[in-house]
């Protein structure tokens, strides 16, 4: 009767130990895989943001490039035609340094017009979505339209 509580409890110490090898080999695992692959932009609102005060200052972050790019849009309807290849561009410009960094910012109309009063390039409310180049400060419109921005990033990101 002894040996065999004995055999049983060996048992169920040893079950115990392999799984608590497994779990440990499991979450080692994990937080290796997280190191090396960081979390993926998956939608607009994931984006870094800036607003109209800060939208000129940004640091060109983790890139070799002297600017960035901020992508100023509304969630109308021609919004969801940019955003695949927008949240692909700024996924390979966040694990690329050569590639330009993207920040977004989502404004309304008043916002618009104010960035139209700024930017003599950019036209009123008509143009969601933009994309704007800074370079040390100064702001240019890149690209007005949906299939601009698509072509223009989609460039950028299988340049290399």
């Amino acid at each position: 009767m002894k040996n065999k509580r004995r055999d049983r409890n060996f048992r169920l110490n040893l079950f115990y130990l392999i799984s608590l090898g497994v779990i440990t080999v499991g979450i080692i695992v994990f937080t290796i895989i997280m190191i090396t692959k960081p979390f993926d932009y998956k939608e607009l609102s994931d984006l870094k943001a800036v607003d109209f005060e800060n939208y000129l200052v940004q640091e060109p972050k983790k890139s070799e490039a002297e600017y960035y790019y901020v992508l100023v849009y509304n969630n109308n309807e021609e919004t969801p035609l940019v955003e695949d290849v927008v949240l692909k561009y700024a996924n390979y410009a966040r694990k690329n340094k050569e590639a330009a960094f993207l920040y977004g910012f989502e404004c309304d109309e008043a916002t618009m017009a104010k960035l139209a009063q700024v930017m003599s390039d950019f036209e009123g409310t008509a143009n969601y979505p933009a994309l704007v180049k800074v370079t040390n400060g100064e702001a240019k419109v890149e690209a007005k339209t949906v299939s601009s921005i698509n072509k223009l990033l989609q460039d950028l990101y299988f340049e290399k």
